[in-house]
């Protein structure tokens, strides 16, 4: 069972719920690893020499892998474990003989056909944390799981392997549209910098720039050097730097309509903003959406299905629209979520907190489809009954970062640290 410590958490949405600070805006602010070959030593250089554009889509609460990817190499085991969750072969599509992908996902069988879908089995960390709070802090941070880290993965990427934000965008368009945005209101550690954060937050471009255009401006009280102070900061500066970019975000917006069918729902409605904003032109290169609560502690058949329906349906429509537009080889797309479930469902018809869990990509970029890493191995549990992990989640940034941008060892040693490697086969 999950202690309740394991759902704590302190996030900026709840700072701003309760400091009353929220206002009318919606605006919140191993044989797998090869050597890596000589790239770009400096951020600036990789981004001028590249358009490509990275999407990362977080799947909240931790996402159950094995019911996302079915083990058929070894059914009869996971239907021993999971009597009552587990799916039947008739509720999946299969890909190749070895894993049939929960039939909620099926919009993604086209992007798989075209060569445009790989899967990472068995992402994770060594000593893994079952807290929520903590995974996330773990994987947006990009460290060891026994450190701790005031800045991010992405956050030291753009400061340009060990440099400031501001020599990034003093050599790029960076002072013309934001480097990162976030398509929700979540705290996320991952894009924060030496120089602090770097991402514009944004739920909706129609108000954002009405507000801006009234010349209207939030006031804060002074921030100390306190908790309660940072946080007060962290949202003047993420105010701030999203009204700087309105009117650019809000003429990117207006370019461009979607044609495809994303479904309803908060995520269908972020992933079309999404499409509108990298066809309109905009030249941000990072986007993120969080997504979910893929907490199934019960009732995981209908939750899970319903999650895994309203991603496939987005992520598929994303792609379509990016095709039309022939930009579906520029995007690359990653999900990553803090954690995945423990193999043997619980009391509830659900899974508690486990460790291990598959991370799906996207794009034209790929060198075709297949599954990465070593296959889940369900008599091999750890001590708690949980899937040990076979990919370091810092290969899987290294990789992004590699093959996304062309990133070389000194830009990548300054994001996720020394000796992780990219993952052979992701990309072409």
């Amino acid at each position: 069972m999950c202690k309740e410590s394991d759902h704590r958490q302190w996030n900026r949405r709840d700072f701003l719920k309760t400091s009353g600070l929220v206002t009318g805006m919606s605006l919140l602010f191993s044989p797998l690893l090869s050597a890596r070959p000589a790239r770009f030593t400096k951020t600036s250089q990789v981004l001028q020499t590249t358009d490509r554009i990275i999407v990362i889509i977080r799947l909240k609460g931790g996402n159950d892998g094995l019911n996302t990817f079915v083990p058929l190499y070894d059914y009869s085991r996971y239907k021993a474990l999971r009597k009552n969750i587990g799916l039947r072969k008739d509720e999946m599509v299969r890909l190749g003989k070895d894993f049939g992908m929960h039939q909620g996902l099926s919009p993604l069988q086209g992007l798989w056909d075209k060569g445009m879908m790989k899967v990472i089995n068995g992402v994770g960390y060594n000593n893994p944390d079952l807290s929520h709070f903590r995974s996330k802090e773990i994987w947006e941070t990009g460290v060891e799981s026994h450190l701790r880290s005031s800045t991010g993965w992405a956050g030291r990427f753009f400061d340009g392997g060990g440099g400031k934000t501001s020599e990034v965008l003093g050599n790029l368009r960076g002072l013309e549209h934001p480097l990162i945005i976030r398509l929700d209101n979540e705290a996320d550690l991952s894009f924060r910098g030496k120089d602090g954060e770097q991402s514009v937050s944004l739920t909706d471009v129609e108000d954002l720039y009405r507000i801006a255009q009234s010349g209207r401006k939030d006031k804060f009280p002074l921030a100390d050097n306190t908790p309660y102070g940072n946080e007060l900061a962290f949202l003047q500066s993420v105010s701030g730097k999203a009204m700087r970019f309105s009117e650019t975000i809000h003429k990117a917006y207006k370019k461009v309509h979607t044609s495809s069918a994303y479904g309803n729902g908060e995520f269908a409605e972020r992933m079309k903003t999404l499409s509108r904003l990298i066809r309109g032109g905009l030249g941000t290169r990072l986007y993120s959406v969080a997504f979910g609560d893929f907490d199934t502690h019960a009732q995981q058949p209908w939750k899970h299905g319903e999650l895994l329906g309203q991603l496939g349906k987005g992520i598929r429509a994303f792609y379509d629209d990016l095709a039309k537009a022939g930009m579906a080889d520029k995007v690359i797309t990653v999900t990553l979520s803090e954690f995945g479930r423990r193999a043997e469902q619980n009391g509830s018809n659900g899974t508690d907190h486990g460790t291990a869990a598959p991370v799906m990509v996207f794009g034209g970029a790929l060198s075709g489809n297949g599954f990465l890493g070593e296959a889940p191995d369900l008599n091999a549990l750890d001590q708690d009954g949980n899937l040990k992990h076979g990919v370091d989640f810092k290969s899987v940034y290294a990789s992004l970062l590699w093959g996304g941008f062309g990133a070389g060892d000194d830009v990548l040693g300054a994001s996720v640290g020394e000796g992780f490697g990219v993952l052979e086969g992701l990309f072409g």
